[in-house]
């Protein structure tokens, strides 16, 4: 509520993002549930993804710069191999984002960064709360989405605050 209050009290002087590893549609919903103000910016699917504004007009540039050496069907074919790893449902994957059940192992996210160094292929891993693998293009994350804007918009890193609560929000 206190948060709220504020961004509403300060929106001639301050933008209000948010970035979270839900897709879009899981995030307005819950920012609906708990009444949080409507973003001027959101960050979606674990930094694959860029909204402006109340009419979630996506950021083209952004998609653009990420499909950069992007192969997602040569990463899940390499990837069927692997045992371990389970395709989570359908609305959880991505153009830029494959999102996997990973069995708990001090091994098995080496063996997944092996087999995909040696395939050759460009990707980025996050691996969260012990069972949760997305594997997304080199160039994303929400921390590299929070530079692309910071870059965009011409706001220092400096004047930006980020707040997370998982592994998937190490880079922010």
């Amino acid at each position: 509520a206190d948060l709220n209050e504020k961004i509403e009290q300060h929106r001639d002087r301050i933008a209000f993002g948010v970035a979270t590893g839900r897709h879009l549609e899981s995030a307005v919903k819950i920012l609906e549930t708990y009444g949080v103000p409507k973003p001027d910016v959101i960050v979606s699917s674990v930094g694959t993804e860029i909204y402006y504004g109340p009419t979630r007009l996506p950021d083209k540039g952004w998609k653009a710069h990420i499909s950069t050496h992007w192969d997602r069907e040569r990463i899940r074919a390499t990837l069927e191999k692997l045992p371990f790893l389970r395709l989570q449902e359908p609305e959880a994957q991505r153009d830029f984002k494959i999102s996997y059940y990973m069995e708990a192992s001090a091994d098995n996210l080496a063996k997944v960064h092996q087999l995909l160094t040696e395939n050759r292929l460009r990707y980025h891993l996050v691996y969260s709360d012990n069972k949760y693998l997305d594997i997304l293009p080199n160039r994303a994350s929400k921390g590299k989405a929070i530079r692309y804007l910071s870059y965009k918009w011409n706001i220092a890193l400096h004047n930006i605050l980020v707040a997370g609560d998982s592994e998937n929000d190490e880079d922010m």
